[in-house]
């Protein structure tokens, strides 16, 4: 009986997920801040590069983000928790990127409370009770990111019509095998462009009941592919919950959605149905298209950036071309010079009026997919030669003096001389 506990007891101890836990319980960092003077507290595997900060290895644990007009940078990295609590979280923060990692394994990926002009791109976000969820928070973009087995893959939540997630931007976004792809209790946003495949609902349309519910959300050009649900609203199962109305297509000759259970035809073959695409007696999709317009995967690879001026050396000038290679098309450029606030460029530029000293400089890009890519950072210095200073420098007074008195003593040496030659010659 004893050989068998024992037994028990090893199997236990040697089961994956006991191993799981021993191993995360043993590396989680525990909760990570970054704090609002841009020091990082909680880990040595963020190295800060001015206002860009980035994974240098996996990371167990939570990040707290409470500084503003920055980006987190995963580097490829994991971000990952033990089935509980908020991967990153940002509350009243503006102006954050947060790109390039794998998110996974909390209750909560990534959580924006009250935070606006946020973006979030070009991430893994999987095995989270909920990937992505906004909390009364607006003008925040999610693009080009993966979204895949999350109990809900993003939610956009709010507390009344007024007080709501508005203005967001779901844009070109894997969204894949979660049980709802996205969660709408929002008003005014745009889910456009997305592939939405293999979950139990497409988008879920809830509201407060009875008072009001997710009402003008622009959603056009997605791909709804097998979803048990392609779109379920609550006001179907709550007939006294209030009505929402959305807008599911982008007008003619541009088209609504794919829908891989409409049964219309397209007669002309101008890629448009010639019948809606019904959702409800109040929403529907009056251009569904015959063909998915969302291929997949797409791109999801920052741009590659390499800088030739200035380079690692030391310049006479204070006046340095900035040129640069860009390794595709790119939407945005900007540089950061000497960790300071990126500043939007067209092209190549140049850095004027520098001051002597050391100086470092970053060059970023985003491509048409919203990927951004950072350059390395690169190190230079500017020693100024002052020109040669051809001023004479004034004669001094003391020498001056003494030419003076010297002069004054040959004359007089001089005269009493003459004189005393004179009175020889009378004499004689």
């Amino acid at each position: 009986m004893k050989k068998i506990v024992l037994w028990a007891f090893i199997f236990l101890l040697l089961s994956p997920g006991m191993v799981m836990r021993l191993r995360f319980s043993m590396a989680a960092e525990g909760t990570v801040y970054i704090r609002s003077n841009g020091s990082v507290e909680g880990t040595n595997k963020i190295r800060r590069d001015g206002n860009v900060y980035t994974f240098t290895d996996d990371i167990f644990g939570s990040i707290v983000v409470e500084k503003d007009d920055i980006i987190v940078d995963g580097a490829g990295r994991s971000l990952q928790g033990a089935g509980s609590g908020i991967g990153i979280s940002l509350t009243n923060r503006r102006g954050v990127i947060i790109r390039n990692m794998e998110i996974k394994a909390f209750d909560i990926g990534v959580y924006f409370n009250g935070s606006s002009n946020n973006i979030i791109s070009g991430n893994n976000i999987k095995n989270n009770r909920l990937g992505i969820r906004f909390w009364i928070a607006s003008n925040n973009t999610i693009s080009g990111n993966n979204i895949i087995a999350n109990e809900r893959g993003i939610v956009l939540g709010s507390i009344s019509y007024t007080e709501c997630s508005k203005h967001n931007t779901v844009y070109r976004n894997n969204i894949m095998n979660n049980s709802v792809s996205i969660d709408l209790f929002g008003s005014s946003n745009a889910i456009i462009g997305n592939y939405i495949a293999n979950n139990w609902v497409g988008i879920y349309i809830g509201g407060h009941v009875p008072l009001f519910g997710s009402k003008n959300n622009t959603i056009y050009h997605n791909t709804f592919l097998n979803n048990a649900k392609q779109v379920y609203d609550i006001h179907w199962e709550w007939e006294f919950s209030a009505i929402s109305v959305n807008i599911w297509d982008n007008g003619y000759p541009s088209g609504g959605n794919y829908w891989s259970d409409y049964n219309g035809t397209d007669n002309n073959r101008d890629g448009v149905g010639d019948t809606p695409y019904i959702i409800d007696e109040n929403n529907q999709d009056n251009y569904p298209l015959i063909s998915p317009l969302v291929a997949l995967p797409w791109d999801l690879t920052p741009p590659k950036i390499t800088i030739l001026s200035p380079k690692n050396e030391t310049y006479t000038i204070n006046n340095v071309s900035l040129t640069f290679t860009i390794s595709e098309n790119a939407s945005w450029m900007g540089y950061s010079l000497d960790g300071q606030a990126n500043v939007t460029i067209t092209g190549n530029a140049t850095l004027t009026g520098l001051a002597a000293g050391s100086h470092n400089i970053i060059v970023y890009a985003e491509d048409d997919d919203g990927n951004i890519g950072a350059s390395e950072r690169v190190y230079f210095t500017i020693e100024v030669v002052s020109e040669p200073n051809l001023q004479v420098e004034p004669f001094p007074l003391i020498w001056i003096i003494t030419a003076i008195a010297v002069i004054a003593i040959a004359a007089s040496s001089s005269a009493y001389f003459i004189k005393v030659k004179k009175t020889l010659k009378k004499t004689e």
